[in-house]
């Protein structure tokens, strides 16, 4: 049993390797535009920028057309809440599945979709301590762009937010229709260029 599992774990290898032929490793960077959306009765405030970069690798798969795409970003999101600017540092992993069209010797097109995980690394209160962001967040990618001369990629991203994000500690007169414990879901618009080596 154990060399059957261990000749079709080299057979998969073997054949992955044949295929994997174009692994490239590339630079990230891009702005973002931030949704910051609480409960309906309270406020929804949007179109937050901020800024992301970072490292990605993108590995073809046995099936035309298709590869794997995952990122590590530093991303700074800039949030204003009724007047208040504060900002959140995440490291995000999105990890896509990505599949594209060839346009000939000029590029391709590509729309892609997958998971992201984002780890907090900064304070864990923003606004003076009103609201409490989460060590780490769950959320969804779906997005498409250009691939030109095979090493420049022009992209669009927008992040699905599926875990809350942060939830409200503190009230004060300005807030005096937030509810204690209200839970925040912030979605993101990411626009960006990746160079491929």
């Amino acid at each position: 049993m154990k060399k059957r599992l261990t000749m079709a774990i080299l057979v998969m290898s073997i054949a992955l390797a044949g295929h994997a032929q174009l692994v490239k490793f590339g630079l990230t960077a891009g702005g973002n535009i931030n949704q910051m959306k609480l409960d309906k009765e309270v406020i929804n405030e949007e179109n937050f920028t901020g800024f992301f970069v970072g490292a990605t690798i993108d590995i073809g798969l046995p099936l035309p057309g298709l590869s794997a795409e995952g990122s590590v970003l530093y991303d700074r999101r800039s949030v204003n809440v009724l007047g208040e600017d504060d900002h959140i540092d995440y490291i995000d992993v999105p990890l896509n599945a990505k599949y594209s069209i060839g346009l000939g010797s000029l590029g391709s097109i590509y729309g892609a979709t997958g998971p992201q995980f984002s780890f907090n690394i900064g304070d864990d209160n923003i606004f003076n301590h009103k609201y409490e962001l989460k060590s780490s967040a769950f959320s969804w990618n779906i997005g498409a762009g250009i691939k030109i001369l095979k090493h420049i990629q022009l992209g669009y991203r927008y992040n699905i937010p599926i875990s809350d994000t942060a939830e409200t500690i503190e009230i004060k007169e300005s807030f005096e229709e937030v509810k204690k414990g209200v839970k925040d879901k912030s979605g993101t618009h990411h626009i960006f260029l990746t160079y491929y080596f």
